[in-house]
């Protein structure tokens, strides 16, 4: 099931990144590819990174001492209304390796359309 999701969000994002390259130019195709695939990499990286983080409850502590002192600081914030929202940690309860497995094999794509460009 994990492969099935990395493989289709792969093949989206490989199939993104040959949209953009042919919409660009058609002078200079495998630099425009080259320059597209890495920013889609690259943002799927971004994205699977920030979501790890989130799941892993960094931001949890944050949160909860934001809950505390917003009642103290305005009257527009009940303090039960405030404990009864989720921390951030349990809002990410998707698998996100799919999304970083792909994001490195389009990064690998890149690296061997580089490759190819310069050789």
């Amino acid at each position: 099931m994990l492969l099935r999701k990395t493989m289709y969000i792969y093949t989206i994002s490989l199939f993104l990144s040959l949209m953009i390259s042919f919409s660009i130019e058609r002078t200079n195709m495998l630099l425009h590819f080259i320059n597209s695939t890495f920013y889609l990499a690259s943002g799927l990286i971004i994205v699977s990174s920030f979501l790890f983080t989130t799941k892993k409850g960094f931001f949890d502590a944050i949160t909860i001492s934001f809950r505390k002192v917003l009642p103290t600081i305005s009257n527009r914030w009940d303090r039960d209304d405030l404990e009864e929202m989720s921390i951030p940690s349990e809002l990410v309860s998707f698998n996100i390796s799919a999304i970083f497995t792909a994001g490195m094999a389009l990064l690998a794509t890149m690296l061997l359309s580089l490759l190819f460009f310069y050789y």
